[in-house]
């Protein structure tokens, strides 16, 4: 009975989906962040328990974002997942509305204390905000036209971004004379931003195109519904077009013109983006858009694995 309740909690805070947000800031930190400073014997500024919290105080908000979720969804998800629903079956309305009040608590008083401990207090309007537009998605933002979608593609960039925005400050403050070295931070940083936030994007609009009925019934304004289908599919493959384009651009016009890193692009990101733009074409059903769907979180995965190659390449050169 108590593991039954402890294994609907973690599916009710996404825990799979909270362990890759963890993994992405980890990564950034001691795969990008420190073997670039090394080569130039720097140090990371903030502490061990600091970055911690740091990615806790996240992971709490993304998680408390997860339950809110579901608690207004309970109607839709009887429609589209009825199976898979937790709020109202495995988990009581009263007990998510708790579980979202207290990691939210939780997490922005985190990002007050370790944005406070660096000096940084401002920072923590990015935790407050956080919480208020995820609940906000929840509540209404969702069943809009395009701006939840947005909305969630913006939650999703901040992941990688705010590394930056806590570290690179204090690195620039310390080390005044090596901005070189922090604007390929800022590169990374932004790049792996823009990553999240296109590949989240067009995600979210398929899920929108497996959600239709359900969503179409209790009157959201989604982009299929707007739009319809054949048209929603024209967008998600421009953003999905787009995204191998940006891909290809940075490898050839940047330092990652490697062939290691071009083989990887190639077989872990551009075929797999080929095959979904191909599946959301000839699309018929919620099955497929699932699929496609699952596809782009794997290769959304595969991009944040990238790091660890990276790490190996920047001590010890490309693979070939």
């Amino acid at each position: 009975m108590v593991m039954n309740k402890i294994i609907a909690f973690l599916r009710l805070i996404r825990i799979q989906n909270l362990l890759i947000l963890a993994a992405t800031q980890y990564l950034l930190r001691y795969a990008i962040f420190l073997p670039i400073l090394d080569r130039h014997q720097l140090f990371l500024q903030m502490s061990e328990i600091q970055f911690f919290l740091l990615v806790l105080s996240t992971v709490l908000i993304a998680g408390a974002g997860y339950a809110i979720n579901d608690y207004f969804d309970i109607k839709i998800d009887r429609v589209n997942k009825p199976d898979t629903i937790i709020v109202g079956r495995l988990i009581k309305r009263r007990v998510a509305m708790g579980v979202h009040f207290v990691l939210t608590s939780l997490g922005i008083m985190l990002g007050l204390y370790v944005s406070q401990a660096i000096g940084k207090t401002y920072l923590v309007g990015i935790h407050v905000l956080s919480a208020a537009i995820l609940w906000f998605y929840a509540f209404y933002l969702k069943r809009t036209f395009l701006i939840g979608n947005l909305a969630i593609a913006l939650m999703a960039a901040m992941v990688p971004y705010i590394v930056a925005l806590y570290e690179i400050p204090l690195l620039e403050k310390t080390y005044k004379e090596f901005h070189a070295a922090f604007d390929v931070l800022y590169f990374w940083s932004y790049g792996y931003a823009v990553f999240a936030f296109v590949f989240t994007l067009a995600r979210e609009i398929v899920k929108d195109m497996a959600d239709v009925e359900g969503d179409k019934a209790f009157k959201c304004r989604t982009i299929p519904i707007v739009l319809g289908i054949e048209k929603t599919k024209y967008i998600v493959n421009f953003i999905h077009l787009m995204a191998l384009f940006l891909g290809y651009y940075l490898i050839e016009n940047t330092f990652l013109n490697d062939n290691t890193t071009f083989t990887f692009f190639i077989v872990f990101v551009a075929i797999p983006l080929i095959y979904m733009i191909y599946k959301t074409h000839f699309g018929t059903n919620r099955t497929d858009f699932l699929q496609v769907a699952k596809l782009n979180k794997l290769v959304s995965l595969a991009g944040i694995m990238y790091m660890l190659l990276a790490r190996y390449m920047i001590y010890n050169g490309p693979l070939f």
